[in-house]
């Protein structure tokens, strides 16, 4: 039980929810339909005389979703995919969440504890520093970005001194299919397409699963090991 409810909390999976629940609004709702188009409307007229300025907000955004996990910048897709399109949106998506997760390395790399544990839980940066060091293999390092909420790894591996390059390839791997998948769900959304907006969000959900379970096997097993071995 304890397994499924970690599962659930997992902030990826709390941005699915969220998305799926402006889904029912979206498709039942016509003033919420109203108030959506008039939030384009605004961000159109103000995009088009401020692009760049525009353009750095959402990106900002999604550095901060990446870094706190109450935040989401799922609710904002939708109006980006309208003023960008969507190679852009996941573009744009992919280099706030990439921005954010190197300030979360920065911060476990170089003031640790202390600090971590303001942005997050520092129950949980405390409980996977144990398990990781700077020589974690890779694929533990990308099961870790894809099983655990998004600012939780950077903390941790930057607390253990993992290193960086790794750290940031393994980020770029494990969000770049969310970022595409959220982009193309939200994008069905706007387009009334259901199939291929339920198909991308339980293939997404599928994914995160699978992830968490060979997360949690790869974990078990070297707490294993570790009880077993004599030194």
């Amino acid at each position: 039980m304890r397994e499924i409810l970690g599962f659930i909390s997992h902030r990826k999976i709390a941005s699915v929810a969220v998305l799926a629940c402006l889904i029912v609004a979206f498709w039942f709702l016509t003033p919420l339909r109203d108030v959506f188009y008039d939030a384009v409307s605004l961000a159109d007229a103000y995009v088009a005389q401020h692009q760049a300025r525009g353009i750095l907000v959402f990106i900002g955004l999604a550095t901060i979703s990446a870094m706190l996990s109450p935040f989401s910048s799922v609710p904002l897709i939708p109006i980006a995919i309208i003023l960008w399109g969507n190679v852009w949106t996941i573009i744009f998506l992919v280099v706030g969440w990439l921005i954010g997760h190197a300030i979360t390395y920065a911060i476990g790399y170089y003031a640790g504890h202390p600090v971590a544990k303001r942005f997050t839980g520092f129950e949980k940066i405390e409980h996977y520093s144990k398990k990781f060091s700077a020589k974690s293999e890779f694929l533990l390092v990308l099961l870790f970005r894809l099983a655990m909420p998004a600012e939780i790894p950077g903390y941790v591996l930057g607390t253990v001194r993992y290193n960086f390059v790794k750290y940031f390839i393994a980020t770029l791997i494990a969000e770049f299919p969310f970022a595409i998948i959220t982009v193309y769900a939200s994008a069905a959304l706007i387009d009334r397409k259901p199939v291929i907006m339920v198909s991308a969000i339980v293939g997404g959900i599928i994914f995160l699963a699978v992830a968490w379970y060979f997360f949690k096997k790869q974990i078990q097993h070297k707490t294993v090991d570790a009880a077993q071995s004599p030194w």
